[in-house]
């Protein structure tokens, strides 16, 4: 229940955060209101959601393969113009959701029973779990260094839309694609899961289960909680730290404890 309970409270918080910064994304975009971009955004991500893996499956690796290459070019593009001073600064204003937005950054966790439902086969499995993590982790350091050396302070909370600021429509495009790739792959990725997660556990109808998942943060962004970096930050101090750091960590323990013990009842 714990768990269930993290988990929960993360993929919400990822939700909401996803929401509303797809609202500002879609609205520099096609020139609608951010709450209206993140609607309509909501409706067909959602909708992907509903139909399952097999329609998600093929529109998230499109995007993805977009993704990294967007990431590889902007990265390669900025480089040259950071200054290492920019990067050198330091502030705890803020730390917490610092923390919790590089904790949530690295999570995803929630994701691999889908990855293994789909493989079916263990050993195969734990590669393409770690090729899927280590390979755009170290494109993604890499990418907001980039950003860090060249805006430092000025960065904003979606970093890649001051690009426009050096490379004009172009930035522009290019910084508005990369987060709109990036967080529909996230949403659609989180929300299969937590269906999932409640099918399983609760033993729900997938409809319930769908509403359950899709419905609650849409019905908070529209309630006014906007902000894109708190909400991770959020996310990722209580449901991400709980399930992914704290609870591993403890069933760790309590397994080489119980082995430990069981060792020492069958020697007397």
């Amino acid at each position: 229940w714990v768990m269930l309970l993290s988990i929960t409270t993360m993929s919400f918080g990822a939700l909401l955060a996803y929401i509303a910064g797809m609202g500002g994304v879609m609205a520099s975009l096609f020139g609608v209101n951010e709450k209206v971009g993140a609607v309509v955004f909501w409706m067909l991500a959602s909708l992907v959601v509903y139909l399952g893996v097999e329609a998600s499956g093929k529109s998230e690796l499109a995007m993805s393969f977009i993704m990294l290459f967007l990431f590889i070019v902007v990265a390669v593009m900025l480089l040259p113009k950071g200054k290492v001073e920019n990067a050198l600064y330091m502030s705890f204003n803020g730390i917490w959701t610092i923390i919790g937005v590089s904790i949530f950054a690295l999570g995803c966790h929630s994701v691999i029973p889908d990855v293994y439902k789909a493989i079916g086969d263990y050993k195969e499995m734990k590669r393409i779990i770690f090729l899927a993590f280590f390979i755009p982790t170290i494109i993604y350091a890499v990418f907001m260094a980039s950003f860090l050396l060249v805006f430092g302070h000025s960065t904003p909370q979606i970093a890649t839309q001051a690009l426009e600021s050096l490379y004009g429509k172009t930035g522009w495009l290019v910084g508005n694609l990369i987060p709109l790739f990036a967080i529909t792959t996230s949403y659609i990725g989180i929300a299969l899961a937590q269906v999932d997660n409640f099918r399983e556990f609760l033993n729900l109808p997938r409809n319930v289960a769908w509403a359950l998942t899709v419905i609650p943060p849409l019905a908070v962004y529209l309630a006014g909680v906007r902000d894109f970096v708190k909400v991770l930050g959020v996310a990722g101090d209580t449901g991400d730290l709980l399930a992914f750091i704290v609870l591993p960590l403890a069933i760790y323990v309590v397994s080489k404890f119980s082995h430990a013990k069981a060792l020492d009842s069958s020697s007397m």
